[in-house]
C-alpha cells in the first residue's frame, strides 16, 4: 500500500513538474508564436521608461510575454537602465492589466495600419503601383506587335519584297524574344528586374522609332534594316515582360494569376485596337507617324515604371540557370507545351482564318474583324475569370486539361473537318458554327493559358535549381514566354505548310487532334498523381494508427510494472 502510494505521489509530481524537454518545447513554441504574431511597443528612450531617474545610461533589451493563449505572444523592445533602475517598473509592465492594455494597443495599431495599407480590392498600395505597370506594359507591347501590320505589307510589296520576306519580318520579333526570354530567365537576379524591365522598354521604344525612318532608305537594304528593328524590339519586349512576370509573382503571391489574367484581357484590347490606331495614324502621318507614337508610348511606360516599381535586392553571386532544365520535370514540360499549343492555335488563325472566310462565305473585311472579335473578347473575358479559380482553388491543372480537350473537339468542327462534311452530308460550313466555335476557341484558350504558370511555379519549387525565390520566378517567366514564342513562330510556318498540304479545315482538326491527345496524356499524370497521393495518405495514417497502438501497449505494459 505505501508502495502504491509512493508511485502515484511520484506520477502526480511528474504531471506537475514535466521534464526538461517539454519546456524546450513550450519555449520553441513560444519563440515560434511570437516571431509569427510580433508586436512592438517600448520606449525609445531611457527617460520614457517608467522608473527610470533623469541621466541614467541604458541599454535595448526585449521582454517577451503572452496573454489570451500562445499566438498573442507579444515582444517588448524596453531601454532597461545599467544604474539607478527600479525594479517595480519591471514589475508594472508584467501587471495583468497593464498586459491586457499594452496587448489592445498593439492589436489597435496593427489592425489600423493593415487597414490604411490595404485599400483597393485587398491590393496594397505597392500591389496596385506593380499591376498599374503591368497594365501599361502589356497594352504598349500587344500594339507594338500589330499597330503596323494594317500599312506595312503595302509598303513592303511597293519595296518589291517578297511575301516570304513580308512574313520573315514578321516572325523576326518572336524569333529574338525566344533568346530575351532565356537570358533574362538566367540572370534575373544578378542584374536586377527592375533594370531589365527600364532597359528592356528603352531599347523596345528605339527601334520603334528608328522603324519609322526606314520607308527612306534604298531597297536594297530594307529588309535586313527592319528585320533588326524587330529583333532589338523583341529582344527588349521578352526581357520586360520576362522581368515584370517575376515581380508580380513575388509581389502579389497567391493572387498572382488573377493579376496577370487580367494583364492578359489588357493585351486583348490592344490587340483589337491596334490596327485600327496603326491604320489611322499611317492615313494621317504616313509612315513614321505610327512608329513615333507608339515609341513615345513606350517611353512613357519606361518613366511609370521607373515610378511605380519596386527595387529588389541584386545577388551578383547566385549562379544563373537555364530555364529549359525546367522542362526535365513533367509539371514543367506539360505547361510548356500547353503554352506553345495555344500561341501556335492563335496565330495560326490570325494568318489564315481571314483567307478562309473570305472564300467560303465572301465576307467583307468589316465582318471579317468581327469574327476575330468574338475570339478576343471572350478570350479577354475568361483570363481574369480562370486566373481567379487557378489562384484561389487547387483546380488549375483539371481547368487547363478540360478545357485543352473540348478545345481539341472544337477545333476538328471549326470548318468542319472533311470527315464531319460527309458525316453530316455538308457540301460547304457554316456560319453559325463557326461563329460558335471561335467563341467556345476563346474561351478554352483562356482556360488552358492561366493555370500554366502555376504548373510552372511547382516545376521550379520540385527541382530546386534555384533557393532564391525571385530567381526561380525569372525561370518561369523566362520559360513560359520561351514557349509563348516558339508558338507565335510555329503557327504561320507550320500552320501554313499545313494548309498548303491538307487544306485549311483538315489543318485545323490535325491541331485539335494534337490538343485532344496532350489532354488526354495530362489526365494520365494527374491520375498518376492522385493515385500516389492516396497511397501516401494510406501510409501516413498506417504509421499514425500503429504509433497509437504501440504507445498504448507500452502504457499498459508501464502500469503493470508500477503495480
Amino acid at each position: 500500500m505505501d508502495d502504491l502510494q509512493s508511485s502515484n505521489q511520484t506520477r502526480l509530481s511528474r504531471s506537475c513538474n514535466p521534464p526538461s524537454y517539454i519546456h524546450q518545447h513550450r519555449s520553441r513554441l513560444r519563440e515560434s508564436a511570437v516571431s509569427e504574431c510580433e508586436g512592438k511597443r517600448g520606449y525609445d528612450t531611457f527617460a520614457e521608461f517608467p522608473g527610470n531617474s533623469p541621466g541614467t545610461r541604458s541599454r535595448s533589451v526585449s521582454v517577451t510575454f503572452a496573454t489570451y493563449g500562445p499566438r498573442a505572444l507579444k515582444r517588448m523592445s524596453l531601454a532597461l537602465p545599467t544604474k539607478g533602475f527600479d525594479p517595480s517598473a519591471l514589475q508594472r509592465i508584467h501587471d495583468p492589466a497593464d498586459r491586457h492594455s499594452c496587448s489592445t494597443d498593439d492589436s489597435a495599431s496593427v489592425d489600423e495600419e493593415s487597414d490604411s495599407e490595404k485599400r483597393y480590392w485587398g491590393f496594397t498600395r505597392a500591389q496596385c503601383k506593380c499591376a498599374v505597370a503591368l497594365a501599361f506594359l502589356s497594352i504598349v507591347d500587344t500594339m507594338g506587335f500589330g499597330i503596323f501590320s494594317p500599312f506595312f505589307p503595302i509598303v513592303a510589296q511597293e519595296k518589291n519584297m517578297s511575301e516570304v520576306q513580308i512574313g520573315f519580318i514578321f516572325a523576326s520579333f518572336s524569333m529574338a524574344g525566344i533568346f530575351g526570354s532565356i537570358f533574362t530567365g538566367s540572370l534575373l537576379v544578378q542584374v536586377g528586374p527592375k533594370f531589365i524591365i527600364l532597359a528592356g522598354m528603352f531599347w523596345c521604344a528605339g527601334a520603334t522609332i528608328c522603324f519609322g525612318f526606314l520607308d527612306q532608305v534604298p531597297e536594297e537594304y530594307f529588309f535586313w534594316l527592319c528585320c533588326a528593328c524587330r529583333v532589338f524590339m523583341g529582344v527588349g519586349s521578352s526581357s520586360a515582360f520576362t522581368a515584370l512576370f517575376a515581380v508580380i509573382f513575388q509581389e502579389f503571391g497567391d493572387r498572382s494569376l488573377t493579376v496577370i489574367g487580367i494583364s492578359e484581357s489588357l493585351c486583348s484590347i490592344g490587340g483589337i485596337t491596334a490596327p485600327l490606331l496603326g491604320g489611322g495614324l499611317y492615313s494621317l502621318g504616313g509612315f513614321y507617324l505610327p512608329f513615333a507614337v507608339l515609341g513615345s508610348l513606350s517611353l512613357l511606360v519606361v518613366l511609370v515604371c521607373a515610378l511605380l516599381l519596386p527595387s529588389v535586392k541584386v545577388d551578383r553571386q547566385l549562379n544563373a540557370v537555364s530555364p529549359a532544365w525546367l522542362l526535365l520535370n513533367f509539371h514543367g514540360l506539360f505547361a510548356s507545351l500547353y503554352v506553345m499549343l495555344c500561341f501556335l492555335i492563335s496565330s495560326f488563325l490570325t494568318a489564315n482564318f481571314a483567307i478562309f472566310l473570305t472564300d467560303s462565305f465572301n465576307l467583307s473585311s468589316v465582318m471579317v474583324g468581327v469574327y476575330f472579335l468574338i475570339f478576343s473578347l471572350l478570350y479577354g473575358i475568361a483570363t481574369p475569370i480562370f486566373g481567379h479559380f487557378a489562384d484561389s482553388r487547387d483546380i488549375g491543372a483539371h481547368i487547363m486539361t478540360g478545357c485543352c480537350f473540348i478545345l481539341g473537339i472544337v477545333l476538328t468542327l471549326y470548318c468542319p473537318a472533311d470527315v464531319w462534311m460527309s458525316w453530316f452530308g455538308w457540301d460547304h460550313p457554316r456560319k453559325w458554327l463557326v461563329i460558335a466555335s471561335s467563341a467556345i476557341s476563346g474561351i478554352c484558350i483562356g482556360g488552358m493559358i492561366m493555370p500554366t504558370f502555376g504548373e510552372m511555379i511547382i516545376a521550379a519549387k520540385q527541382m530546386k535549381l534555384q533557393e532564391n525565390e525571385l530567381a526561380q520566378y525569372g525561370m518561369v517567366s523566362g520559360l513560359w514566354n520561351t514557349m509563348f514564342s516558339v508558338g507565335d513562330i510555329l503557327g504561320p510556318t507550320m500552320g501554313g505548310a499545313l494548309v498548303a498540304k491538307f487544306s485549311f479545315n483538315n489543318a485545323l482538326a490535325m491541331l485539335g487532334l494534337f490538343a485532344s491527345t496532350l489532354a488526354v496524356s495530362k489526365a494520365i499524370h494527374l491520375t498518376y498523381l492522385g493515385c500516389k497521393r492516396t497511397g501516401n495518405e494510406q501510409a501516413s495514417d498506417n504509421d499514425e494508427c500503429s504509433d497509437e497502438e504501440r504507445e498504448a501497449l507500452l502504457g499498459n505494459n508501464r502500469s503493470s510494472i508500477q503495480t
